[in-house]
């Protein structure tokens, strides 16, 4: 699952977009242990408000299909 961008600010608050399949409906994108808010969201992509925090984290798209993590 690519993410733009690729980084951001620790503070958060800033977009981005999770491309890949079968992502329509997507309940919940966590960075690390911590929520973003779903903005905007189809089969191939979901935008997101990042949260805030540091350092490199997994990101989980959770859907009613299951869970992937980058």
């Amino acid at each position: 699952m690519p993410i733009s961008p690729g980084q951001g600010s620790s503070a958060g608050g800033q977009t981005a977009v999770i491309t890949g399949t079968n992502l329509t409906g997507a309940t919940a994108v966590r960075f690390g242990g911590k929520l973003a808010t779903i903005t905007a969201n189809d089969a191939t992509s979901v935008t997101v408000t990042t949260p805030s925090g540091s350092g490199v984290v997994p990101v989980t798209v959770t859907t009613p299909g299951g869970a992937a993590i980058r």
